[in-house]
């Protein structure tokens, strides 16, 4: 019998391209004009119009100057044949636009403010007469998207500093834009990116959806610059909220400048210097004593500090312009207690008794625990009495109660309650410079640093050591320069480094195998990793020392035309990244004591008898990956009438993988083990694995892609021709940038993983005079292998089994988005601006996790029944390689590796209503209606794949992230100042500024926690039970009882070796409904410096808002039962600003 391996994992298939990166990078260098320097222009605004005389006809040739009021920056553009202009490239804020032609008066127009990514619309009628006449009009810019199709929402300066923001991290603000969601993180944004997660820590990287997006598919610019960790494609930092101008959130319907990732782009605008001095200083202080407790976690001791300042003003006036700014953080939560059992002085003496009398006291039924005779224990259940000879110990399981508190126990069980504190700080700095050269021509250049703390402890105390320690450094710098070449052309060129490295790790005191004596090649001198059952754990596994470094060398270039009725926009983006990590969770060893040798897990732990043990050489999960990006776009924005303006833009992302920089790594090859092929650079290595260097291995394994072409396209139709309303409507397509981290297994592959895995043979281990702990390699074939070369030799062995490896298909292909909107926007008054649209996307090839060679559940070769202890007998390729009479395919693990299967669809309509700050308050609310399906959805590394990879339409259901119903509404609303000097002191310059955001539940899916389909896969879903409600939906239960809100009865597990009937995220857990409110009052002190008092509330009706329930049925009494809140009880913070 021969099995096609072919139908069993899709075969690579070979594309053969000649273009190379050299090539691409020549074609770029062709854009930049020699007069060019750095710029940012997406991080810009666009001013255009038509100039008419009072006629209505056009006034061709007229000059106009539009100049920013707070720096004196002028920008001119001259008017085409048809009487339009644009002026590119504009920094955001307030401008004075005048116009001037021969025979007309001079047209003046202040107020026109400008917002990051907008192009507003500024008319003038030019009345005849006299140059040396001006007529002023003070009127605002229109709000009226008039000139593209995409949908927006800018969170201007005054939300940005006045609403209340939980931690002050402005990402958080990106939920204020319609069809926005945070989404299930996983490890998406973990202690592998920067910062922490949680309301109550501090923030960094965040996962939100945008319009049908994943979690990491949004695109971050910081002043034009590239803002993105490619190490999974979450955000950067944002800057503390006192130093941002706004910032913009766009999505479906983008010009062809924007490209990277396809679902949105975030335009962030520091704030610059003036030619007005301006700056302040603050304080901002949280203490749990004011807060509420926790519904289900009680109490929390939680202290926050911000404090900080920021100051700008002109160096030289109207000419070189400064500003900068400093916060600091420090966090501190006390931690929830923690109970261990430790070793005591009893048992050290191999006296047991008093720990098993202890443990039947506790004993719903009063039983004895058992031991097991064979370990050496004098036990006597009925007594409950258990005795040993110390003399059997493991000396290095004594050496290592060194490091507990034997001798503080609170019992004579050894029962310690602790808590250890995992203290947080953070420091963030930022200064930039602008320099306008002339009224053609100006630079600019941004520094931003960023440092985070959190500290680990050791002190002697192993249970101290369960937190990893970070340090958390980036540093983010942007160059730019905008020229105007000739008054219808102008260049922005931008260049952008940025350095993010992370580094995680065990206190610098902690102990490490070698310390006790343990053979146990030690390569990190301050790092231990055991767990010993019913008793306590030794560090943890992100306690490992590891580091991860991303570098971003991004150089991008905007060229703006002018021509008749056409604006015409032809650049590229070229950005360099990197990704250098190293270290992995078992380096030093990781042992396992489950009380399987003696009957108690601390008994184990003395007898030196691990369950299970694995080490993995450091060196070998070091990487050194390498991707560059390419992108290159032109863009016609066609003025076809007076209300109709097309959009245009066509944008070219050829796809070179990224690739392991010193050519070492690894992957399975279907052909090559079909055909029995063994590699020419490992000679050991079983049949199907290849390497760098053998024949027809690619850089990165994947066939490059040259037809990644992104056609946009988009109309803005002005029915009333007065730019108070429009009709839009567009269609993009658009590619992802793929996360370096996806293929980061590259180097880590067999054999440079060296990767050992196993169960310790504990039969002897009595009689023996090294013990298992002393040495777990004393029973394996060629005893420690560590530590082993690396790279690997050629003639590195391979293990006889369980050999690690994985997949990457080389016609894998990029993710790409439909996108497609229509939207109708009204100026219902000057400032009020009233949106309806409808907005669908859809995603292809979404890259997931897909098991290759995992179990089937039919008998094996040899006709046993499939069982849970023969898993890796039925494996595809050990069934493949018996019946095509080979061996190789014995050797392998279980193993898995990237799939583009992935596919979502969206669609939403957003009603939206904003009211900008005006008459003493501003509002913007965001209603969205959605639904959003897929069949993978991207958590991180730890994606969960299908439960049966044959069939991936059974997982098509609800995204994680899916809102039905999301609305958010803000605001900013001020006193107004009253005439009477006692009353307006008391009663004027107060300030509320209320966030409220109602979503529906996110959607979860009960697993079964074991595994019944006998495929090894570990996502098993159960059968629903006909007639039975999903939902118990018991929030209220009796005290110290955990809410219950599934229906257990609805779930049943499914015979063995089959798959259950559920559909994936079919239920959706409780929704979420929150209010925080900012009241302030400010004090006048001295001209323009004012004092602000300010208090703020977090979830101000202490309404508890759950997470979603424990969803796996193997955990009993946890099962359906909601364990966390999904935001803190209401939260309460003073603060104290300056401002001047």
């Amino acid at each position: 019998m021969n099995i096609d391996l072919h139908n069993l994992i899709r075969p690579a298939r070979q594309k053969v391209f000649t273009t190379c990166t050299g090539a691409a990078i020549a074609i770029s260098t062709a854009f930049l004009p020699s007069s060019a320097l750095f710029a940012q222009a997406v991080s810009s605004a666009k001013m255009h119009g038509t100039i008419t005389d009072n006629t209505g006809a056009v006034v061709p040739g007229a000059s106009v100057v539009a100049t920013q009021t707070a720096s004196g920056a002028t920008a001119t553009a001259v008017t085409s044949a048809t009487g339009d202009y644009v002026l590119a490239n504009l920094p955001v804020g307030a401008y004075t636009v005048k116009v001037t032609a021969p025979g007309f008066q001079t047209y003046s127009r202040t107020g026109v403010v400008l917002e990051v990514s907008n192009d507003a619309e500024v008319d003038a009628p030019l009345t005849v007469g006299s140059t040396d006449t001006t007529v002023t009009v003070d009127a605002t810019a229109s709000q009226v998207q008039s000139d593209d199709a995409s949908i927006s929402t800018v969170v201007d300066q005054s939300r940005v500093v006045d609403l209340p923001l939980n931690g002050r991290n402005a990402a958080n603000l990106v939920l204020l834009s319609g069809a926005s969601a945070p989404t299930v993180n996983g490890n998406m944004t973990s202690t592998k990116s920067y910062g922490s997660t949680g309301t109550s820590a501090i923030g960094g990287a965040l996962n939100i959806a945008v319009a049908g997006g994943q979690g990491n598919q949004i695109n971050y610019l910081l002043d034009g610059g590239d803002h993105n960790d490619s190490f999974s494609n979450v955000n950067m930092p944002f800057p503390f909220p006192d130093v941002l101008q706004e910032f913009s959130v766009q999505t479906t319907g983008m010009s062809a400048q924007y490209g990277v990732h396809p679902s949105a782009a975030v335009n962030i605008v520091t704030k610059s210097g003036s030619n007005q001095w301006h700056g302040g200083v603050f304080e901002f202080l949280r203490n749990s004593y004011a807060n509420a407790n926790n519904r289900i976690n009680g109490y929390t001791d939680l202290k926050r500090n911000q404090f900080g300042g920021y100051f700008g003003g002109p160096i030289l006036h109207d000419k070189l312009f400064f500003f900068g700014g400093y916060q600091r953080t420090a966090l501190r939560i006390a931690p929830a207690t923690t109970s261990s059992f430790v070793p005591t002085t009893d048992m050290l003496a191999g006296n047991f008794t008093p720990y098993l009398q202890y443990q039947r006291s506790q004993s719903a039924s009063n039983t004895c625990p058992t031991l097991l005779a064979s370990a050496g224990f004098n036990y006597n259940a009925t007594a409950c009495t258990a005795t040993i000879d110390p003399a059997l110990f493991s000396p290095a399981a004594v050496a290592l109660t060194k490091y507990l508190p034997v001798a503080q126990t609170q019992n004579a069980a050894g029962l310690v309650s602790y808590a250890v504190p995992a203290p947080q700080d953070e420091n963030q700095w930022i200064g930039r410079l602008d320099y306008n050269l002339n009224s053609r021509h100006s630079v600019f250049a941004r520094y931003f640093l960023t440092n985070y703390y959190q500290k680990s402890l050791f002190n002697g105390n192993l249970l101290n050591a369960i937190n990893p320690g970070l340090k958390d450094r980036g540093k983010y710098l942007t160059l730019g320069d905008n020229y105007v070449i000739s008054p219808n052309i102008s260049n922005a060129l931008r260049g952008t480094v940025t350095r993010l490295a992370i580094a995680r790790g065990a206190p610098g005191d902690l102990i490490s195998p070698a310390t006790l004596g343990s053979n146990v090649f030690s390569s990190v001198p301050n790092y231990i990793y055991l767990n010993v059952s019913g008793a306590f754990t030794a560090s943890c596994g992100s306690c490992a020392p590891t580091h991860y470094v991303t570098n971003h060398y991004q150089v991008a270039d905007d060229v703006s035309i002018q021509k008749g009725s056409h604006f015409l926009q032809l650049g590229f983006d070229y950005i360099h990244e990197e990704l250098n990590l190293g270290g992995i969770n078992t380096e030093n060893g990781q042992f396992t004591f489950n009380a399987s040798y003696s009957g108690l897990g601390l008994a184990d732990l003395l007898l030196g008898a691990p369950n299970t043990f694995s080490q993995a050489y450091g060196p070998g999960a070091a990487a050194h990956l390498r991707y560059n990006y390419f992108g290159y776009y032109a863009q016609d924005t066609w003025h076809a009438t007076k209300n109709l303006t097309i959009n245009a833009g066509l944008r070219w992302e050829p796809w070179f993988p990224e690739y392991e920089k010193n050519n070492i790594g690894g992957e399975f090859s279907p052909t090559a083990f079909a055909s029995n092929t063994v590699s020419s650079i490992y000679t050991n290595a079983p049949a199907g694995i290849v390497f760098y260097g053998d024949k027809g291995v690619k850089p990165g394994f994947v066939n490059s892609r040259y037809t990644n072409f992104s056609p946009r396209f988009g109309f803005a139709f002005d029915p009333q021709g007065n730019g108070k309303s429009s009709i839009r409507g567009s269609y993009t397509l658009t590619f992802e940038a793929p996360e370096l981290y996806y293929d980061s297994g590259f180097p880590g592959n067999s054999p440079n993983a060296s990767a050992q895995a196993f169960t310790v043979d504990n039969s002897t281990n009595e009689t023996d005079t090294v013990k298992s702990f002393d040495d777990p390699w004393k029973k394996i074939t060629g005893g420690n292998p560590y530590p082993t070369q690396y790279p690997a030799p050629s003639t590195a062995a391979f293990p006889a089994k369980n050999v690690s490896t994985g997949y990457y298909p080389s016609d894998l292909r990029r993710t790409y988005m439909h996108q497609y909107n229509f939207s109708y926007q009204n100026q219902v008054s000057a400032n009020w601006l009233a949106s309806l649209s409808y907005i669908g996307t859809s995603t292809i090839h979404l890259w997931g996790f897909q098991p290759y060679n995992y179990a089937t559940p039919a008998a094996t070769p040899t006709g046993a029944a499939a069982t849970t202890n023969n898993t890796s007998q039925r494996y595809i390729l050990y069934r493949a390689a018996i019946a095509n009479n080979t061996t190789a395919g014995t050797r392998y693990g279980a193993f898995s590796g990237t799939s583009d299967y992935g596919m979502a669809n969206f669609n939403g309509v957003i009603a939206t209503v904003n009211h900008r700050f005006a008459n003493n308050f501003s509002v913007l609310a965001n209603y969205t209606w959605s639904h959003c399906l897929s069949n993978m959805n991207y958590t991180g590394d730890n994606t969960p794949p299908a439960q049966n990879p044959n069939n991936h339409s059974a997982e098509y259901g609800n995204c994680n992230f899916d809102t039905t119903h999301n609305l958010t509404i803000s605001g900013v609303a001020t006193s107004p100042k009253l005439r009477q000097h006692a009353l307006n002191y008391a009663l004027g310059a107060w300030q509320l500024s209320p966030l409220i955001t109602y979503r529906t539940g996110m959607p979860y899916t009960v697993t079964d926690g074991t595994d019944r389909s006998l495929t090894a896969i570990g996502q098993d879903r159960p059968n629903i039970v006909a007639g039975q409600k999903l939902y118990s939906k018991n929030l209220f239960p009796a005290t110290g009882v955990k809410p219950l809100w599934i229906n257990s009865a609805a779930y049943a597990l499914q015979p063995l070796g089959t798959f259950g009937n559920e559909a994936p995220l079919q239920a959706r857990g409780p929704g979420f409904a929150n209010v925080d409110a900012a009241i302030s009052k400010h004090f006048p002190i001295y001209e323009r410096a004012q004092l602000e008092l300010r208090g703020e509330a977090f979830n101000v009706l202490n309404h508890p808002n759950y997470a979603n329930p424990n969803t796996a049925i193997s955990s009993s009494s946890t099962f359906g039962r909601i364990t966390a809140t999904a935001n803190d009880a209401r939260l309460l913070q003073i603060a104290a600003k300056i401002t001047f």
